[in-house]
């Protein structure tokens, strides 16, 4: 009788889809399914970038264009992450440091500015009344932001959908920050970490629907904190 058992139970798990994809990475080497709050994420990196390089190069139009970029992202929803783990927090504080938020307001009143600097009052009206008519941010994109600080390493579980481009982004307060992503099953995803840089991205299109681990971290040990904003589609 306990040989049959044996025989039976032997079957059954032959028969029975042992669901291999999960055991795996969780990665598809296909290009996923793209969705609107994926690109308003990408949208967000691109007009952060345009910003830097506006400000650099002291240049209205980019500045305007970052604006342009921002406001077609639409307004991201507040959602709260709860943090699987933290480690490194210490009772120090920092000087206070850049604000970790832009706006398209913002960096049309930058543009505006930087124009008058340029004693080019056409090119500052024109960019003025471009700020008065902008009305796409009421849109919302469907992406979630939560605002947090990092002390050493802060921990998160987001689920994201199978087949679907996935989207993660930080941005930092001014000071080095990075990023890494790992499936459920402990394999990494990807990472950015390359350079000094407050602002980081990885993207991925998951095998299947589950559970990714992101680690966002403090790599410096002279800044007892970084304040960031991580945003997922």
């Amino acid at each position: 009788m306990r040989k049959m058992l044996s025989v039976v139970l032997l079957v059954l798990l032959f028969a029975v889809p042992c669901r291999g994809a999960e055991i795996g990475e969780n990665v598809s080497m296909e290009k996923g399914e793209d969705s609107e709050s994926a690109q308003a994420i990408d949208n967000v990196a691109l007009a952060e970038q345009l910003a830097e390089l506006g400000r650099a190069q002291k240049s209205p139009l980019l500045l305007a264009s970052a604006a342009q970029i921002l406001s077609s992202a639409g307004t991201f929803a507040e959602q709260k992450q709860e943090k699987a783990e933290e480690e490194g927090r210490t009772d120090e504080t920092k000087a206070a440091s850049a604000s970790v938020e832009i706006t398209p307001e913002s960096l049309y009143a930058e543009a505006v500015a930087a124009a008058r600097a340029q004693n080019d009052a056409e090119l500052a009206g024109i960019l003025e009344a471009q700020s008065r008519v902008m009305t796409s941010r009421g849109r919302v994109s469907g992406a979630a932001v939560h605002r947090d600080r990092v002390y050493g390493r802060d921990t998160y579980n987001v689920r994201f959908t199978g087949g679907r481009r996935a989207s993660i982004s930080i941005t930092g307060d001014g000071d080095d920050i990075e990023l890494y992503v790992y499936d459920a099953n402990g394999n990494f995803i990807g990472s950015d970490t390359r350079g000094h840089r407050t602002r980081r991205s990885v993207s991925w299109t998951p095998r299947w629907t589950g559970n990714f681990r992101i680690y966002v971290v403090n790599p410096n040990g002279r800044v007892p904190y970084v304040n960031y904003r991580l945003t997922t589609n």
